[in-house]
């Protein structure tokens, strides 16, 4: 059975909110070499490619592998891209934890449903669904730029700093030999 690393931007269409989304589609333009990229939009969504990957019998969300591929292929790294919104972790930085991760429970990954994405790792940490290797990318939003009613684009300042962030979760993620 092949081995495979997946890549999931989680957001929403709401402003800054929509970085995880605007990573994984700027990630699928230049693929990393081993990496599977796809979109959710939101922790249920990740609970879904999950259990696929364990054989679970549960349809795939959003464009990515197929049915068929995920059965055949046995998910051994996991990196999670989301928006993180608060006052201490700076706007447009790049913050890294990697699972299972103390101060986790204290990071305000942005949401806009009733279940946060760490809530779902630990129910998927629960169900054994979990890869060896699992990380958690969090970008810094601005909180007022992901409310309801905010502006439909990621701001102009975050989208300058996105190329940064890009080669930053490339050397992280496949470093150079």
């Amino acid at each position: 059975m092949e081995e495979v690393n997946l890549i999931v931007g989680v957001g929403s269409p709401t402003g800054d909110d929509r970085i995880g989304w605007e990573i994984a589609t700027q990630l699928q333009q230049h693929p990393l070499r081993g990496w599977v990229i796809v979109s959710g939009k939101g922790p249920m969504d990740l609970l879904d490619l999950l259990a696929n990957f364990s054989g679970m019998h549960i349809e795939p969300i959003g464009p990515g592998p197929s049915r068929g591929e995920i059965d055949q292929r046995r998910l051994s790294r996991l990196a999670i891209c989301d928006a993180v919104a608060s006052a201490e972790h700076s706007h447009g930085q790049l913050f890294c934890w990697h699972w299972p991760a103390a101060d986790l429970a204290r990071v305000p990954f942005r949401s806009s449903h009733q279940f946060s994405v760490v809530e779902a790792l630990e129910l998927a940490d629960s169900l054994g669904l979990l890869p060896p290797r699992v990380t958690l990318w969090g970008i810094g939003i601005d909180p007022a730029a992901a409310m309801p009613g905010a502006r439909a684009a990621i701001s102009c300042d975050l989208q300058a700093r996105l190329p940064r962030l890009l080669e930053e979760l490339r050397m992280q993620l496949c470093p150079p030999p």
